[in-house]
């Protein structure tokens, strides 16, 4: 099996992510090493189709709450983030 470096397998992400519209990088990092990048910007995202706004600081105890309850059985996932905003930020959703 041939292994993408990350920047390669950016290619699959931005193809993903015209089709989900938003998608966390991921691929090989070295030769024993595979990362799965999520980021703020995936969280505003996640937040936004949720109804709540969320500022840089709030997307960062987002992702800090995932890390601290992160499970490897179930890893991180769009629901594992929206559990995360909802817990946290759910007093912040506007009204339909």
């Amino acid at each position: 099996m041939k292994k993408k470096k990350l920047r390669e397998s950016w290619e699959i992400s931005r193809d993903a992510k015209e089709r989900y519209n938003c998608v966390p990088e991921w691929g090989w990092h070295g030769d024993d090493h595979i990362v799965i990048l999520w980021n703020i910007e995936d969280v505003k995202h996640q937040a936004e189709c949720m109804k709540i706004k969320l500022n840089k600081d709030e997307c960062r105890e987002v992702l800090d709450a995932c890390l601290d309850g992160h499970d490897a059985s179930i890893g991180i996932s769009w629901d594992i983030l929206e559990h995360h905003i909802w817990n946290l930020f759910k007093h912040k959703k506007k009204a339909a």
